[in-house]
């Protein structure tokens, strides 16, 4: 499957009090920019900055220092000067884009060179904007080449190679919905968890209303698993993990169950966790039991299979274990037992020790 999006991009700009805007999204927020060959540099309002660093979409890391402009009307400014992280226009994704902040309150957001010019040879007709994107030296061979040793870099788990492999090819002529969710996966494996988040809100901008189910799910538990480990924000991991939840539940059809099954498993299994984190052990204890059902079903199996010592399954040992270490922690040490020796009969080690140790039969 390709990486590699196409090199000519079609946008349709929007007139908005009498100016053609141009639709983008900066760090994963989706912005209207006045196309302005004439401004050299990307501008947003205080209002824009100060509603992307609540949002987080903004950090201060990303503010590196203060200057001044010249306006239209010939007037000197102050301005504090950012980094955008990532600037997309029409499925083109430019990084690391210098931006100022300008002193108005609500001044007009402008699309200047320092954006403009990355994005190569650029044609107006009327309300349409057409981008040819750049040429950076990269051939037709360079870039075939570059995809086969992403495949081999993902085959031997070498993320931080495969991410410069993507990034060179994003910044040569875009990549594919695929190609971006690869990325999203490997800033995750690599722990790049904001490079992670963007990324991983880029593809939904582009492809949550129609792009691969699949995809979208994996998307959603990567940015949830940075929110998690990354910024040990897991009110925001648990609202990322609801909507890959939600698309399991409400958009794969019946030829899928055995993937929506196990997408939910590992849903339910990780919500669990984040309210162990939160220390809402009911809450933790409803959800690792949804995951074992989860599981049972996608197995077809039974309670009674189980008691029996029939099932060695590594996730249903997992969901009952996590389950019996909730019941004890709430006083009922019967179902704390109960569940414990149910899992030390799925093989889980951990269950099969403590059993011992108590004295439990599996």
């Amino acid at each position: 499957m390709s990486v590699v999006a196409s090199a000519q991009v079609t946008i349709q700009m929007e007139k908005d009090g009498g100016v053609y805007k141009v639709p983008c999204t900066v760090n994963g927020v989706k912005m209207k920019f006045i196309f302005d060959t004439g401004a050299s540099t990307v501008c947003i309002s205080q209002n824009m900055a100060q509603f992307l660093l609540d949002g987080d979409y903004l950090s201060v890391d990303d503010i590196i220092g203060t200057g001044q402009s010249q306006v239209a009307d010939g007037s000197i400014v102050n301005h504090v000067e950012i980094i955008l992280r990532d600037v997309e226009i029409g499925g083109m994704h430019l990084r690391n884009v210098k931006a100022i902040v300008t002193e108005g309150q609500n001044s007009p957001l402008l699309l200047g060179q320092s954006a403009i010019s990355e994005l190569g040879r650029v044609t107006i007709d009327g309300n349409r904007l057409v981008i040819h994107a750049a040429d950076n030296g990269l051939t037709e061979e360079e870039i075939e080449k570059l995809e086969q040793q992403i495949d081999k870099y993902l085959e031997s788990d070498s993320y931080a190679a495969a991410i410069e492999c993507f990034e060179r090819i994003d910044a040569s002529v875009g990549l594919t919905e695929y190609g971006l969710y690869e990325l999203c996966y490997c800033y995750f494996q690599n722990q790049q968890f904001d490079q992670c988040i963007q990324t991983g809100n880029n593809w939904i901008d582009l492809y949550g209303l129609k792009g691969d189910k699949y995809y979208k799910c994996s998307v959603f538990q990567y940015i949830a698993g940075s929110y998690r480990f990354g910024k040990e924000d897991i009110q925001k991991a648990l609202l990322y993990y609801q909507k890959a939840l939600y698309v399991s539940d409400n958009e794969f059809d019946d030829s899928q169950i055995d993937i929506f099954m196990d997408i939910q498993y590992s849903v339910y299994y990780s919500i669990g966790d984040c309210y162990l984190l939160l220390d809402d052990l009911n809450k933790a204890l409803k959800s690792y039991s949804q995951a074992f059902n989860s599981r049972s079903a996608a197995l077809n199996v039974t309670g009674d299979d189980i008691k029996k010592g029939k099932i060695h399954d590594e996730k249903l040992g997992d969901c009952l274990y996590s389950c019996s270490a909730i019941n004890f922690r709430l006083g009922d040490s019967g179902l704390g037992e109960y569940f414990l020796t149910l899992s030390a009969k799925c093989g889980n080690n951990d269950a099969r020790a403590f059993c011992r140790e108590l004295g439990l039969r599996y």
